[in-house]
């Protein structure tokens, strides 16, 4: 079990994070990096405020997350951990409907461009391993079979074998319980 310490030496090492952006002569892949972890440490926080926290302030966590993203693409565009961690901290809000209907179609068109975008960046294996395992559970949550397949084949494409469990995970899940 979690340390009933956790959520706040998350907060506190958003904090940190956020102070080290200050810093001055950071490069800027290191900007992006620090970046990139605090979407991720914001993440964390939204995770496990949703169930007790209200719209309001999961919805300001996510402004943050968001605005932090864009901090890490900003200063270094070729990273696509950030953008795997914006889909990961974003999928949950969608599924729990923790935004407006207007909110919804706004951050589903920005994340759709958001993994559009990180098409075109160079990738090592790993790399396109984590962004196209993303981009398929983004695109199934959001409805979009085409691009669901599309990243499912180009896993096929690079041997990975994660497409094939992310369909038997999605399939099992639309099962009714007894």
């Amino acid at each position: 079990p979690r340390s009933t310490l956790f959520p706040y030496t998350t907060l506190f090492r958003s904090a940190v994070l956020e102070q080290a952006l200050e810093l001055p002569n950071t490069s800027q892949w290191l900007r992006s990096v620090i970046s990139e972890e605090l979407t991720a440490c914001l993440g964390t926080i939204i995770s496990s405020e949703m169930p007790t926290a209200s719209k309001e302030r999961i919805r300001a966590l996510y402004v943050s997350a968001r605005d932090a993203f864009r901090k890490a693409r900003s200063a270094a565009p070729t990273n696509i951990h950030a953008t795997v961690t914006l889909g990961w901290n974003t999928r949950p809000l969608i599924e729990h409907k923790m935004f407006t209907p207007d909110e919804q179609t706004e951050i589903t068109a920005d994340l759709v461009s958001v993994f559009d975008e990180a098409e075109e960046i160079p990738m090592d294996f790993r790399q396109q391993e984590y962004y196209l395992r993303e981009r398929t559970k983004v695109m199934d949550l959001l409805g979009n079979t085409q691009l669901s397949n599309e990243a499912f084949e180009k896993l096929c494409a690079i041997g990975s074998k994660s497409g094939y469990y992310l369909r038997a995970r999605s399939l099992f899940s639309e099962l009714p319980d007894r």
